[in-house]
């Protein structure tokens, strides 16, 4: 097939864009080019997937192969081109890693913001000269792609973006950003108006806070939590343009044939993270008033350490967590942690807390389950040969459960045990489950309370099962607190597969007293719900 006049208009502005001699009128262009077809983005991503790997090495993609490429590009010839060049790159790789070659500079602009916040962030090429952007870092205009963690970037103007991993963008100037894919969200002060750029689109604050999730020349959803948001495809894709107001969603599909469509979509405040400061002050503060011994709602410093917000400040430190690139997600408030279960082994590790000695005590926890795992783990002072003070989470049948190790077997023979389906003995330990199977996909407040004579289970502020029991051991045989898992004696790793919680883990409390039937239901009903961040 002949090389059209238009293909010839992509070469050159590829060429541009290899060379790093884009105007700003030519990325325009080069943009209107990509979305223009199906073939154009395949023929776009193709080339990208392999100048990142020649990039990645210090190569180049020759200006004869990309030549070549274009005039077969209507064909699946222009992969074979592709597929030799990838064989060239991997060659020259080994040759680069014979040689011992360095990382390749990116290139950066003007300092446009800093970093205001991170969690574990891992870009693949950093600042100005590549180095670690950490909190308080300088961060210049061009592109990034945050591999993990999650990362807040603030702008002298008062504009704030999050970015959660994995995500690729470009910060323009000090009022717009192009989002390559993955999420952001975004507050701006009224004089503002920070844009968005996607392939096609331009996402336009009016005073706002908006979240979007670009999922590359497939999607890309907006949803607004406060003010007006102007949602604009660029005038040569389509005339579409709407505005959004809080509590309003939008799809934008990307079709083929160079067609945007708009869609309506239901408005999610759960989806994204929008906050990384200290937790929801009204929620921490009804919390602190109660006393806990311990209380975390998920606040993870750069170096993983686990605040606690109590008066004890046993710190916990989050393990097995920086190759999983979403650890955090949006929780009932801020971030929560997503444990991953058995494919990564993440979890939370607390050297110690202050044990009940009267055995009066509540657990206490938001948390959403993707599966009902073997022995899930909420939270357990509990190790492999070692039982501690209890046991929290859902048994091997996929049912909330709680287990506690008593001071003495005197219950053992009792009537009560023998006759009941949701009781029964582990050992020494005595188990107590809720008689459903734990609900899947949604958040569930659960808790736990030992009175010093009876055992209760709660889902969502009401107790769903009680038993009459002897009093909690003291001192406990071990004093460490697991998050996620159960861990071996060594302390170090997880105990076997079946103990990962599958989901996420947000608001972890414990008090060294009983709280009340109403007490719970106030925390459930009244707390929570009235101070959930919007």
């Amino acid at each position: 097939m002949m090389n059209t006049k238009e293909d010839r208009e992509f070469e050159d502005l590829l060429n541009l864009m290899v060379d790093g001699e884009l105007t700003k009128e030519q990325s325009e262009q080069l943009e209107k080019f990509i979305t223009k077809s199906e073939s154009n983005r395949q023929f776009y991503q193709d080339f990208c997937r392999l100048q990142g790997t020649l990039e990645s090495n210090s190569g180049q993609l020759s200006r004869e192969l990309l030549t070549t490429s274009f005039k077969m590009k209507s064909s699946s010839s222009h992969k074979v081109i592709f597929a030799i060049a990838a064989l060239l790159a991997l060659a020259f790789t080994v040759a680069s890693l014979q040689r011992g070659t360095g990382e390749i500079p990116v290139e950066r602009g003007e300092y446009l913001a800093k970093i205001d916040r991170n969690i574990f962030a891992d870009f693949e090429y950093g600042g100005q000269h590549g180095q670690k952007l950490t909190d308080g870092s300088d961060v210049p205009a061009g592109e990034y792609n945050l591999k993990n963690g999650i990362v807040k970037i603030k702008y002298d103007n008062g504009a704030t973006v999050i970015l959660e991993s994995p995500c690729r963008y470009e910060l323009v100037n000090d009022n717009s950003m192009r989002l390559l894919s993955g999420k952001a969200s975004i507050y701006s002060p009224n004089d503002v108006n920070y844009k968005v750029l996607c392939p096609g689109i331009v996402v336009e604050d009016l005073g706002t806070e908006f979240s979007v999730d670009y999922n590359q020349f497939e999607n890309l959803d907006v949803h607004v939590y406060k003010g007006l948001v102007k949602v604009e495809a660029t005038e040569e894709i389509s005339s579409n343009k709407t505005i959004l107001k809080a509590g309003e969603a939008l799809r934008v599909i990307y079709n083929k044939n160079n067609q945007l469509t708009f869609s309506g979509i239901d408005y999610r405040s759960d989806l994204f993270i929008r906050q990384l400061e200290t937790p929801n002050a009204k929620y921490a503060k009804e919390i602190v008033k109660m006393n806990p011994v311990l209380y975390y709602p998920m606040d993870v410093q750069e170096d993983g350490v686990l605040v606690d917000y109590s008066l004890y400040k046993n710190n916990g430190k989050s393990r097995g967590v920086k190759e999983q690139s979403n650890f955090f997600k949006q929780g009932k408030f801020g971030p929560a942690i997503r444990i991953g279960g058995a494919n990564t082994g993440s979890h939370i590790f607390v050297k110690d807390y202050p044990k009940t000695k009267d055995s009066q005590i509540t657990g206490m926890a938001w948390v959403k389950a993707k599966s009902r795992t073997k022995w899930a783990t909420i939270m357990k002072n509990w190790v492999d040969g070692t039982k501690g003070q209890f046991h929290f989470g859902l048994d091997e049948f996929g049912y909330l459960d709680i287990e506690i190790l008593p001071e003495d077997d005197s219950f053992y023979d009792s009537p009560e045990l023998q006759n009941r389906d949701d009781v029964y003995l582990h050992g020494r330990s005595i188990h107590m489950r809720e008689s459903v199977k734990f609900p899947l996909g949604t958040w569930q407040h659960v808790a736990f309370v030992h009175d010093g004579e009876h055992l209760y289970l709660y889902r969502n502020g009401k107790i769903v099962t009680s038993l009459k029991t002897p009093k909690i051991n003291y001192p406990a045989e071990t004093k460490i607190l697991s998050i996620g898992t159960k861990l071996k004696s060594d302390l170090m790793s997880h105990s076997h597969y079946k103990s990962h919680w599958d989901g996420m883990l947000d608001e972890i409390t414990i008090f060294n007293r009983a709280l009340s039937p109403k007490e719970i239901e106030y925390v459930y009903e009244q707390v929570y719900s009235n101070a959930m961040v919007e």
